[in-house]
């Protein structure tokens, strides 16, 4: 028989070492794991950490060990647990054990050895014995009666088939209870086990084996226990109404340990179908006397399911509805050795439905509370499905069933049974929260083999649905409406609700913390709300107070005349043109000295270069006018030139952002950032603050926008505090006719930007083009009119209009000519 393998506490669990650091740096815990047989060991399979252990030594030369002496002593003690070597080693050397570890080790190996060779000799013996009995047994046969096979006695079934059905049964559980004790389980070698029959009514028939347990204190026999088992449903409820609370606390997993799996009833040759039997079997590791089973139906969408949907057999019988119950009740525990195993396998389960099976103890007087549901018959059992659909079942059509563990107080734990007759790699738990009118997803887990189950801590109260499937290529766990082509995995829906809270005590503190400190929040926060609304009320209040005041005008007179140098890019004519209507502008309604390229740099003579340096170094201000082109400049791109003088504005920003930096290393020690006056940082209302590049605007100069902050400028210009009101009367009509100029030319230009870009020449291929130009006759010297023209075109100085010169040469006279004639005769002669 099947049974569903426990990750808690099944089997013998080992204390070995588990690498939680990485190749380099190796660190280990010493934690305790699940019997080996479960597999390879993983973080998830660990059942307790009894301590560390660091592998590289300090510069004394010590290795780190710290352990948990009393855990360690209960899983040695209490559990028999398995040690590993380097465990062992770590113990002898902290002195627990009074041995060295060695030695330990050896006589350890000795001790299996011996036992090895004991256990086979019991074997031998067991065998000549058993071969004694089945002579005994040829002969009583024909007197009937009771038998005794092996060292066990039991009661003749009525039934044959059912005797068959057992004793196989029987056969399984013997080599299953031989496969433990090989493995060193000493607490499985006594158990109790109840055995149903076929039927699933609440009175059926059983029988009841004890198994022997042969050691140094000799044989069990049934009349030394003294054991009973209540089969009725109604006497086992009344002897379980005779303790009233044993619902009120649930079982702790050191006192017991249930394990639940299906088993396929197959007809046999007789005429009745296919079902599937729910097999209960509880491990009690605690003195005890009674052990109740209690199978309850929750839900039913099969009518045929008669736990759920016919209940008038039981009212006609009882007088009420009882749900089935089987007690197991013992007299004489203290000739048991815990921990002892009661199985039960009677009630019947039907596709879909959720039961809940609570398993109680007593005296302890505590429940373990479990749901248990399964998919359709052919989907769980193999076996079933080639029953009814011969070799054209599909094997990978299959989804198990699912157990979930509401026991725990911090937790449920959610396990599924692996089957048999296939390998699963993994299975894949979803799990969703059920709302008013949705389901919010909560987490998926995926689980490796082999490993059947988890442990969900901290879960909040409501009601969930997890869908237990193997996760496919071919097929989804969801589809929707208009897919006709998507697939829906085989897989087992399981409904459970959690009442109450179950977290952990650390998450409960947490969560305690968290609640103080939302709380605190809240009261921060309306405390700081109540103070926002005090000072905004006073802020109110202030200016209502101000606005009532009479406010008394005075003029101030822009007796200061500033020197400006204005420094912008050549973007069109329209934007020069209107860099002279804002020079201008300042000149009348700033009472400034502007200083322009446009107006300075036309006399001849002069260097544009030093012009700018000794401007710059005279001016008492320095406006920067950033424009698109001066965008470009400082991306490194130049500009086409259509003035008789270069552009100046890539060397003037030069020349700004190297005083700008001077100025902040000079402030380093200031506590606070002081804005330089001298610069001022201007764009036209034309073009966009991004205009000007973020590394210049973060320098702590004024950035202004022309004509909307006019006033401002103007007080700046004229040392006026920062944020003062100013009332100005300046005419700005002239300004922003030239602003509107320069919008009309964009707008009736929408490459201009483009064409204003100078492209690089190929000097080798102008060299080419000028070699290939062909020979032209010499051309004469322009006349006068044509220099006063050429004059004009260039800007350039004109000749002079006086007919003749001091020189006394005539305009049309050649300006060279020698004095005297070779014609002439020489005086000298």
């Amino acid at each position: 028989m099947r049974k569903l393998v426990l990750p808690k506490y099944f089997g013998r669990p080992s204390i070995g070492l588990a690498l939680f650091g990485c190749a380099n740096r190796p660190f280990y815990h010493i934690c305790v794991f699940p019997d080996r047989a479960l597999g390879r060991r993983s973080e998830s399979s660990i059942l307790e950490q009894v301590g560390t252990f660091d592998p590289l030594p300090n510069v004394r030369n010590e290795k780190l060990v710290a352990l948990n002496i009393g855990r360690i002593k209960y899983w040695i003690g209490e559990r028999n647990a398995h040690i590993s070597v380097p465990v062992l080693e770590l113990l002898g050397l902290c002195g627990l054990f009074p041995i060295h570890p060695k030695t330990f080790i050896r006589a350890r190996n000795c001790r299996r050895l011996a036992e090895a060779a004991a256990q086979q000799a019991a074997l031998k013996k067991e065998a000549e014995e058993k071969a004694k009995e089945e002579k005994n047994e040829t002969q009583e046969s024909k007197t009937g009666g009771k038998e005794k096979t092996g060292g066990v006695e039991r009661e003749q079934l009525k039934e044959p088939e059912s005797e068959n059905k057992d004793n196989q049964l029987k056969r399984e559980e013997d080599k299953a209870e031989k496969t433990n004790d090989s493995r060193g389980k000493e607490g499985d070698d006594s158990r109790v086990e109840a055995r149903p029959a076929k039927k699933i009514t609440e009175d059926s028939a059983n029988d009841v084996e004890i198994f022997k347990r042969v050691d140094s204190e000799g044989e069990y026999f049934p009349d030394q226990l003294n054991y009973s088992l209540e089969r009725d449903t109604m006497a086992c409820d009344d002897l379980q109404l005779l303790y009233p609370n044993i619902y009120a606390a649930p079982c702790e997993d050191a006192d017991l340990d249930v394990t639940i799996s299906s088993i396929p009833v197959l007809p046999n040759g007789t005429n009745i179908l296919p079902y599937v039997n729910l097999n209960i079997s509880a491990l009690v590791h605690t003195p005890c006397s009674h052990v109740f089973f209690r199978l309850q139906c929750l839900e039913a969408p099969d009518h045929d399911d008669q736990y759920c949907h016919d209940h008038e057999a039981q009212i006609r019988k009882w007088g009420r509805m009882i749900w089935p119950c089987r007690a197991l009740s013992v007299s004489k525990m203290a000739l048991i050795r815990l921990p002892f195993r009661f199985g039960y396998h009677c009630f019947r389960l039907f596709g879909h439905s959720h039961y809940l099976i609570n398993v109680s103890l007593v005296p302890p007087l505590c429940t373990s509370s479990l749901i248990v549901t399964i998919p359709l018959e052919t989907q769980l059992h193999s076996s079933i499905a080639q029953f009814y659909n011969g070799d054209l079942f599909n094997p990978t059509d299959w989804s198990p069933l699912v157990i979930v563990d509401l026991t725990p107080t911090d937790g449920v734990w959610l396990r599924y049974e692996r089957p048999s007759d296939r390998r699963i790699k993994q299975m894949t738990f979803t799990i969703y929260e059920k709302r008013d009118t949705s389901n919010k997803f909560v987490f998926t887990e995926i689980l490796d083999a082999p490993n059947s189950g988890f442990k969900w801590t901290n879960v909040p109260a409501g009601n969930y649905s997890a869908f237990v499937y193997v996760n496919r290529h071919d097929c989804s766990l969801l589809c929707s409406d208009g897919d006709s082509g998507c697939i829906i995995c085989p897989h087992t829906m399981v409904k459970f609700s959690i009442i109450k809270d179950k977290y952990t005590t650390a998450w409960r503190n947490l969560r305690s913390v968290a609640n103080f400190a939302k709380v605190l929040a809240l009261a921060l926060l309306g405390v700081l709300l109540l103070a926002a609304l005090l000072m905004l009320s006073a802020l109110i209040y202030a200016r209502i107070s101000r606005s009532r005041c009479q406010h008394v005008e005075r003029d101030i007179v822009l007796t200061q005349r500033p020197t400006i140098l204005l420094i912008y890019a050549d973007d069109c004519v329209a934007h020069s043109s209107c860099i002279l209507v804002l020079a201008k502008f300042l000149e009348d309604f700033a009472n400034a000295i502007v200083h322009v390229d446009q107006l300075e740099l036309n006399t001849a003579g002069v260097i544009p270069t030093r012009w700018l340096v000794d401007m710059f170094a005279k001016s008492k201000f320095v406006i920067v006018v950033f424009s698109e082109g001066s965008q470009l400049v400082l991306e490194g791109k130049t500009l086409q030139c259509g003035r008789p003088f270069p552009d100046l504005f890539d060397t003037a920003i030069n020349h700004v952002i190297s005083e700008l930096n001077r100025h902040i290393a000079s402030q380093r020690a200031a506590t606070s950032r002081v804005i330089c006056t001298r610069f001022i940082f201007l764009h036209m209302s034309y073009s966009p603050s991004s205009v000007i590049p973020p590394n210049i605007a973060a320098f702590p100069v004024r950035i202004l926008s022309i004509p909307a902050q006019v006033g401002e400028l103007i007080a700046h210009l004229h040392e006026q505090p920062v944020g003062s009101r100013i009332v100005h009367q300046a005419n700005t009509t002239q300004l922003e006719s030239a602003i509107e100029e320069v919008l009309a030319f964009r707008r009736s230009n929408p490459s201009w930007l483009e064409n204003r870009i100078a492209q690089n020449v190929d000097k080798e291929a102008v060299r080419a083009d000028i070699s290939s130009l062909p020979l032209s006759e010499p051309q004469s010297f322009p006349s006068f009119d044509e220099q006063i023209r050429l004059a004009r075109d260039f800007n350039i100085e004109p000749p002079d209009v006086e007919p003749t010169l001091e020189s006394g040469i005539g305009v049309d006279e050649s300006r060279f000519a020698l004095i005297g004639s070779p014609d002439d005769e020489s005086d000298s002669s």
